[in-house]
């Protein structure tokens, strides 16, 4: 086995191992259901731009989002702006939904939909939503980190075996800590994976051969 093997284990279980100890540690601090799953709405206004940013883009931006645009093109790379699209909808909507939420007492934007059209339909069809979206969604970020995990280790580590092992901490840390865990851990994931956007721009710059080069390569082909 190499050094960059090694390497790479050793700051994974330093990561899984921060997320797991933000996990116990906070599982004490919980009273009732609403401390566990909405952190008694206390939760920080920019939570949840860090969170859903950090969740939705991890799997897209690292393995996706690269892929389809070598295969498409750079004119691919600019549906990369629908990022934009997650602080706007949380510029929308969230902000009403928690002061709904803070006033009438509300956990879920189920349960506060169903109180206002009066509806138990439109409950169950939220979740059901729901549910029809977390699903698919969840298993496809699974399998997509349990690969890149499998390339870095050079297939040492199976995809599957590492899709399950990413699962299993994240299983851990979520139902000890609750969205407390969540927020920290998220908020930590998604300053990662901004350095990590990063660091794929310059190696891809080292080896498209430099500024000029690519400059002389894209005039070529327009």
């Amino acid at each position: 086995m190499s050094g960059q093997f090694y390497t790479l284990i050793t700051f994974l279980g330093l990561y899984w191992f921060f997320c797991l100890y933000v996990g116990f540690r906070n599982q004490k601090k919980f009273i009732t259901p609403v401390d566990f799953f909405i952190f008694g709405r206390q939760l920080p206004s920019w939570s949840f731009f860090s969170i859903m940013t950090g969740t939705i883009f991890s799997g897209w931006i690292f393995f996706l989002q690269p892929g389809l645009t070598f295969v498409n093109g750079l004119p691919f790379s600019m549906t990369s702006l629908c990022v934009i699209a997650i602080p706007l909808i949380g510029v929308l909507f969230s902000k009403k939904q928690w002061l709904l939420s803070k006033k009438f007492g509300y956990v879920t934007p189920a349960e506060m939909i169903s109180d206002y059209f009066k509806s138990d339909i439109l409950r169950i069809l939220i979740v059901v939503i729901t549910l029809g979206f977390s699903i698919p969604f969840i298993a496809m970020q699974l399998s997509l980190g349990g690969l890149l995990l499998s390339i870095l280790t050079d297939n040492i580590i199976g995809s599957g075996s590492a899709a399950i092992l990413i699962g299993a901490v994240i299983s851990i840390y979520l139902s000890t800590g609750g969205m407390k865990s969540i927020i920290y851990i998220d908020s930590i994931q998604f300053l990662l994976m901004i350095f990590g956007i990063f660091c794929i721009g310059f190696i891809t710059y080292d080896l498209v051969g430099g500024w000029d080069l690519l400059n002389e390569s894209l005039s070529r082909i327009a």
